[in-house]
């Protein structure tokens, strides 16, 4: 009797067959970044359009480039003459920067998402990657609005919140809730969700209908994220821990809901529900170090990310003990020497151009426009070549990652985790 010859099964990590060859891969994200640019230019030149602006407060040139960066890299800073200032009776400048933020998103978790499927070898097309963006993107939106409108928020504007929210910037329109509301922990949960980054967030959706196991690289992106979150938060709260002769709920609530916010608002979404000047000096420092490690790979978050830390222990650990050290650790130990060498020449040039700021406080806004967070202690009041260098900064910390995660996917074939 003939024996029965069953087809091969593909293994977990073979790139499915539909998928398109990595040279058309490479095309498809240039002609993002070429788009990407384009609408960066469409939009300095739509927010420049007369009737934008309220007569009298109309953004000058470095100020316009400033606010289409800080829309397009999803950084989100507070400026002194910003969103505030759109005309009312005039849609254009709303819907030019909630475009930018839409797409600034999709723009970030594609070209992440893309390298990310590579390097871990992840049974995803690039069509998978694409639909899951604009998925994810759309229900986020949608939920958030959902959730959040009312309370003065029209659908606009809670359509804008929870999109700014998931792609991790800072922005706003109409108001925005206090550390205090449900409304806050909406828009915070939507920026954790796009902080872990597409791949986790495709991988975490394939499993919860028992598609799929998930990979290393998803696992310790949710343990550290949820580790972060409870170090930070039990930091916080001990740096505003109230005094003994505090014998009612008041104070005990508002440091632990300050805590519990800043905790995750500052990975890397930035949105100001509160000026970070009411926590005490210590604790700000603890931000920019929070600032600094960032979300995850392939998200809209910006910073240096989770798993390039988890890549630089395991180096020194091989190291120490005598193991070969991988590629992986080479290639996490370059992208955070750029990274501080960036946030060090961005330093020495903003306090040479603006000598009136303090020293710390303006390390916190480069670390801030570097990891693409938008936190300050006052709105951005600067003007001429400091808006120009906040600008490079904030373009750079959002294109920089990507290049290294690229970088990563054109030489490295083994590893489990992405860095970058």
């Amino acid at each position: 009797m003939p024996r029965t010859i069953k087809p091969p099964v593909s293994p977990k990590n073979e790139a499915p067959q539909a998928n398109l060859p990595w040279p058309h891969q490479r095309f498809l994200a240039a002609s993002l970044v070429v788009v990407w640019l384009a609408l960066i230019v469409y939009g300095g030149s739509s927010l420049r359009q007369e009737g934008v602006m309220v007569n009298g407060q109309e953004l000058a040139p470095t100020r316009c480039t400033f606010l289409v960066m800080n829309a397009a890299t999803l950084t989100g800073f507070q400026q002194a003459i910003g969103i505030s200032e759109f005309n009312p009776e005039s849609h254009r400048g709303p819907t030019t920067v909630l475009t930018l933020i839409l797409f600034g998103t999709f723009f970030t978790l594609v070209i992440g998402g893309l390298a990310v499927v590579r390097i871990l070898r992840l049974n995803y097309s690039v069509w998978q990657v694409i639909g899951s963006a604009m998925l994810f993107q759309f229900l986020a939106s949608m939920a958030g609005a959902a959730a959040i409108i009312g309370h003065g928020r029209t659908l606009f504007d809670a359509i804008f919140q929870s999109a700014a929210a998931f792609g991790n910037c800072g922005l706003a329109i109409g108001p925005l809730s206090s550390v205090h509301e449900g409304a806050t922990y909406v828009l915070l949960v939507l920026a954790t969700l796009g902080g872990l980054g597409l791949p986790a967030l495709m991988e975490l959706y394939d499993a919860l209908w028992g598609l799929r196991s998930v990979s290393t690289h998803t696992r310790y992106v949710v343990r550290w994220t949820s580790a972060m979150y409870l170090l930070v938060f039990f930091v916080l709260l001990l740096f505003q821990w109230p005094q003994d002769d505090a014998n009612t709920w008041a104070p005990w609530k508002q440091a632990i809901a300050t805590s519990s916010v800043e905790a995750l608002n500052t990975r890397t979404a930035g949105m100001h529900f509160e000026m970070i000047d009411v926590l005490p000096r210590a604790a700000q420092w603890v931000l920019m170090v929070l600032m600094a490690m960032g979300a995850s790979s392939a998200g809209s978050g910006g910073g240096i990310k989770s798993t390039t830390f988890v890549q630089l222990w395991r180096g020194v650990h091989n190291a120490l003990h005598g193991r070969p050290v991988r590629r992986e650790f080479g290639i996490a130990f370059v992208w955070v020497a750029i990274y501080f060498t960036i946030a060090l020449a961005g330093l020495l040039t903003l306090l040479t151009l603006n000598s009136e700021i303090a020293a710390d406080r303006m390390l916190f806004i480069v670390i801030s426009a570097l990891s693409n967070v938008g936190l300050s202690h006052n709105p951005i009041a600067m003007v001429g070549p400091g808006l120009n260098v906040l600008s490079a900064l904030m373009l750079l910390g959002r294109v920089a990652p990507l290049c290294i995660l690229w970088w990563m996917a054109e030489t490295t074939n083994d590893a489990d985790l992405a860095v970058g």
